[in-house]
């Protein structure tokens, strides 16, 4: 087999941007996927409404066969024109899986095991597309560090293994968040940075600490364009 010489820039540009993206319901993280350059969604929530006027093309699956045969489609010309995948969410897809494991082994700690194994393979798969930007999300999760009694924020995951594994699949972990302005009005904004309470990172070095939940904006920063 002939060696192709590339570079790290071109490597990445062809790849396309890997993101999780977490934080509380209602932060706008199904809203950032609408948001996205030519997005297909692949929804196991059933929390649509907040876009349901953006008319933005959806699989909804309901299994983890049924993403797989997501997976599928995604990876076949028929799906060409979509350049940014989108997972809403990644939680709920493995709380699905896990509820299908339980039912297939009495032992509680194998079922958390096999599920493990198969987020693994899935989120690998869909994170390693090529050519096509691939954007998850989860839901938060909190707990409080023993020592310092701090509490820390992190995407969430059915088991242990998962939880601590998941941020370690992207190069982008994203928190969404809700600010308040001076005259009392929310707005939306996206974390990129971890700090004492928030797990984050962007390993683009592109975006700025805080940014606009925009992502087909954020895309065009980060590739450079």
């Amino acid at each position: 087999m002939a060696i192709r010489l590339t570079t790290s820039r071109e490597a990445s540009l062809n790849a396309g941007i890997k993101a999780l993206v977490y934080g509380e319901a209602g932060t706008g993280k199904t809203t950032l996927c609408a948001s996205a350059y030519a997005p297909l969604i692949i929804s196991a929530e059933g929390g649509l409404l907040s876009i349901d006027k953006e008319d933005v093309p959806t699989i909804v699956i309901n299994s983890y066969d049924e993403c797989m045969e997501a997976l599928a489609f995604c990876r076949s010309p028929a799906a060409k024109d979509y350049h940014t995948i989108c997972l809403d969410s990644i939680s709920e897809i493995a709380e699905v899986v896990l509820i299908k494991m339980k039912k297939e082994n009495k032992d509680g700690r194998a079922a958390y095991g096999e599920m493990a194994v198969k987020m693994t393979e899935l989120v690998r798969s869909f994170r390693d597309l090529h050519g096509k930007h691939v954007l998850f999300t989860s839901k938060l999760q909190s707990s409080e560090d023993e020592t310092t009694k701090v509490i820390k924020h992190y995407p969430s995951m059915p088991g242990r293994t998962m939880t601590r594994d998941l941020p370690y699949f992207f190069d982008e972990v994203w928190v969404a968040r809700i600010g308040m302005n001076q005259d009392g009005t929310p707005f939306h904004y996206l974390q990129t940075r971890e700090d004492m309470y928030f797990i984050a990172k962007d390993r683009s070095r592109r975006l700025d600490p805080t940014e606009i939940p925009n992502m087909y904006n954020i895309t065009v920063k980060m590739m450079g364009q």
